[in-house]
């Protein structure tokens, strides 16, 4: 992937904490990008920059071994080796609590590593055996860029939004709906509403590991007309996930500097949530949590 914290699909993933196993085809693995490009106005916060400390215990370490923290009503635990979270651990995730607020407890595990060579900034994961909690890793070799990780994040709460249990289904036969990797999509769900407006049948979509590929559909279905960021085109799912980031951290969205009237598809797509009032107060709730 182009950008250096753009995500690529990951392949077998099996995190061991305690007794939780956490076993992850690749399909159930969701993607996480940095947000350049992107067309918006957003306010800035005052938080200030990470600090990441190269003497960690996470140093160094790839996804392969990422250091992984078990979460426990929103509070995270040492991991399998003892070792207790640090401060800039403990930041991050705070800041991902702050923005999955209640939601926060569908989260049973967080993990880190520091790999500045991984494309990877994020990703998110459903467990696979009950389908009922997620896993959130960071890479914070990239977690400096406090905007970036925070576009991130909520880029990543938008997966837990929409592809949960109470949106998408564990698969059980044949689906009516959408069928996806996560499951069978709800009739009135967001995901299935959002693929139905402005995406053709999955079967069409472009490889998301195939830059030329991705580079080509872009180009070929409207480019930033059509998609929030480029990375948005590799998929549906990645497409709502990046417009959501998007409408929650714009100071008026649909709007921006390429298409102020709000008429373009990308615009569309940013101003899809607005149709429904718990993500409004969702996006209400987040900006006052990050001080926008």
């Amino acid at each position: 992937m182009s950008r250096r914290a753009l995500l690529t699909l990951v392949a077998c993933v099996a995190v061991v904490v305690g007794l939780v196993t956490w076993s992850v085809s690749a399909a159930a693995i969701i993607g996480g990008v940095r947000l350049a490009s992107t067309l918006l106005d957003r306010g800035q916060h005052s938080d200030p920059e990470l600090v990441v400390d190269d003497t960690a215990p996470y140093a160094g370490l790839s996804s392969d071994d990422e250091l992984l923290f078990p979460v426990t009503a929103g509070q995270l635990g040492a991991s399998a080796d003892g070792t207790e979270p640090d401060a800039v651990v403990n930041e991050v995730w705070d800041l991902f609590a702050r923005i999955a607020g209640d939601d926060v407890s569908r989260m049973d595990a967080f993990a880190v590593f520091d790999d500045d060579q991984d494309t990877v900034m994020a990703s998110v994961w459903r467990d696979t055996r009950s389908g009922r909690t997620w896993a959130l890793d960071v890479n914070l070799a990239f977690a400096e860029d406090r905007d970036e990780l925070e576009l991130t994040l909520i880029h990543e709460f938008g997966h837990v939004l929409s592809l949960s249990l109470d949106q998408v289904s564990e698969a059980k036969g044949s689906c009516p709906t959408i069928d996806m990797p996560e499951g069978c999509a709800h009739d009135d769900s967001y995901i299935a509403a959002f693929l139905e407006r402005f995406w053709p049948a999955e079967s069409s979509w472009p490889d998301p590991g195939d830059d030329d590929e991705v580079d080509a559909w872009f180009r070929d279905n409207g480019g930033f007309d059509a998609f929030v960021s480029r990375y948005a085109a590799t998929s549906g799912i990645e497409d709502f996930a990046e417009s959501w980031a998007v409408y929650v951290t714009a100071d008026e969205p649909g709007h921006s500097p390429r298409d102020d009237d709000g008429r373009a598809v990308r615009a569309q797509k940013v101003l899809f949530f607005e149709d429904y009032p718990d993500l409004v107060a969702q996006r209400d709730r987040i900006r006052a949590a990050l001080g926008y």
